[in-house]
C-alpha cells in the first residue's frame, strides 16, 4: 500500500505533531511516508514501535512511547484510508 502526500501528512499530524507542514519539505515528508507505511504494514504494534523507536531520542521527554506513538499512526491510518 503507498500513500498519498495528503494522506501522509494527516496520518503524521493526528497521530504525532499537528504543526506538520508543507514547510518540512518534500525529502522529509517523503522519508515519512516510507515509515507510516511500513508502521502501517507491520504485523503487530509491537513490530510497528520497533520501527519508530528513533524518531524522538528522549521519547521520555515528550511523555510518549513508540508503541502509543505506534498505536495512534495505526488508529488514524485505518480512519484516513477508510474514507
Amino acid at each position: 500500500m503507498q500513500l498519498t502526500l495528503d494522506q501522509t501528512m494527516l496520518i503524521y499530524q493526528r497521530a504525532i505533531d499537528r504543526t506538520a507542514g508543507a514547510s518540512e519539505g518534500a525529502a522529509w515528508w517523503a522519508e515519512v511516508q516510507a515509515e507510516l507505511e511500513a508502521v502501517i504494514a507491520a504485523p503487530t504494534t509491537a513490530a510497528a514501535a520497533a520501527l519508530i523507536a528513533w524518531w524522538h531520542q528522549v521519547w521520555k521527554d515528550v511523555g510518549d512511547t513508540p508503541a502509543r506513538a505506534a498505536s495512534r499512526i495505526r488508529r488514524h491510518a485505518a480512519s484516513v484510508l477508510s474514507k
